[in-house]
C-alpha cells in the first residue's frame, strides 16, 4: 500500500488485517451526509461514542484505497471499531500544521 498523502488529508489505517487510506473528500462527505444526515459535530459524537452506524457509514464512503467491505465482512470485536473511529476522526479533522509541512515536503522533493 502506497503511503497517505497527508497534505490532502489522507490517513492510513488497518482494520480487521486489512490496509486502506482514508480521505474525507467531498464525495465522501456527501455520501455521509445523504446516509446519516448528521451534523459534523453530531458525526464526531457518534465516532467518540463508538457509534457503529456512524463509524461503519464513514468508513466505507471515506475508504479511497483498499477494501472496506472486505475489512468489513471479517470478524471483528468492539475495540477494533474504537480505533477504527480514530482514524475515521483523523482524516475528518485535519491537523493544518501537519498539512502545510506534508506539503511544503511534497514541493521540496519534486525540485530535486
Amino acid at each position: 500500500m502506497r503511503k497517505p498523502n497527508k497534505s490532502r488529508g489522507e490517513v492510513a489505517c488497518t482494520f480487521n488485517g486489512s490496509d486502506v487510506i482514508l480521505c474525507a473528500n467531498m464525495q465522501a462527505l456527501d455520501q455521509i451526509d445523504a446516509e446519516l444526515d448528521l451534523s459534523i459535530s453530531e458525526i464526531m459524537t457518534g465516532l467518540d461514542r463508538g457509534k457503529i452506524r456512524v463509524i461503519k457509514t464513514c468508513f466505507e464512503a471515506m475508504t479511497i484505497e483498499g477494501d472496506a467491505e472486505a475489512a468489513l465482512k471479517k470478524s471483528f470485536g468492539i475495540l477494533g471499531f474504537y480505533d477504527l473511529a480514530g482514524k475515521i476522526a483523523q482524516a475528518l479533522v485535519i491537523d493544518s500544521d501537519e498539512a502545510d509541512a506534508a506539503g511544503k515536503g511534497n514541493a521540496a522533493e519534486s525540485d530535486h
